[in-house]
């Protein structure tokens, strides 16, 4: 089966600015299609990446690869990433992290006093400018902030989001964008946008159009007993 998306760019404009204007703009997308129960997830890779700066990029990479597999979970991803000869310490520091994300109410402050860096500092502080602006045109959105995204697509280097739509058990994201410049380190374009999952959305819609139909004819059925 082929997989469709659309998606959209949006070049020169901040950095802070352009990833506000590019989750706002999928705000706006889901809201048109009557999904105002999509909950939206925020990260900046540059908090995870704080940790392991002095590690060589294949292994960062083995890194993200390894959290994605393991579902974002901590206890799963130290677990594992020991078993294979990976560094003990890191191994908990990375976990202890991760399990953040399974705090219903992750605060930035939170996640604040766990790094211990500026370049970690950063991402957290991006987290915030967008989360305000954000909150300022859409007060009440679902936004969760999360550690770490496993699906941190390379073209993304600092800012993560993706869309999730919590009904019915469909547990996959639906779009997703962020910061879009690790490809461009020759020329510095600041560059923010997204990809929403047409394929994915359609299934979803009809889906819940399925469950509702059959929702309400369980309804009538006692109803009339």
């Amino acid at each position: 089966m082929s997989f469709w998306q659309t998606g959209f760019e949006i070049y020169g404009q901040e950095e802070g600015e352009a990833n506000s204007e590019a989750l706002k703009t999928l705000v706006n997308c889901f809201q048109s299609c009557n999904c105002s129960n999509a909950y939206y997830r925020i990260s900046d890779k540059r908090i995870l990446k704080g940790l392991i700066l002095d590690l060589p990029l294949n292994q960062q990479r083995d890194i993200y690869y390894l959290i994605d597999q393991c579902h974002e979970d901590g206890t799963v991803f130290e677990k594992i990433y020991k078993n294979n000869g990976g560094n003990e310490v890191l191994a908990g520091k990375i976990g202890a992290l991760l399990n953040l994300g399974k705090e219903k109410n992750l605060t930035l402050d939170m996640l604040k006093d766990f790094t211990n860096n500026s370049f970690s500092y950063r991402g957290v502080e991006n987290i915030k400018a967008v989360v305000d602006n954000i909150g300022l045109e859409f007060p009440n959105i679902n936004i969760q902030i999360i550690p770490f995204m496993g699906k941190s697509w390379d073209a993304c280097d600092k800012i993560l989001f993706d869309v999730r739509l919590p009904d019915y058990d469909y547990d996959y994201a639906v779009a997703g964008g962020g910061n879009l410049c690790a490809f461009n380190k020759k020329d510095i374009i600041q560059k923010s946008g997204a990809g929403i999952g047409v394929t994915r959305l359609t299934e979803y819609i009809l889906e819940k159009q399925k469950k509702d139909e059959f929702e309400d004819k369980e309804s009538e059925n006692s109803y009339a007993v």
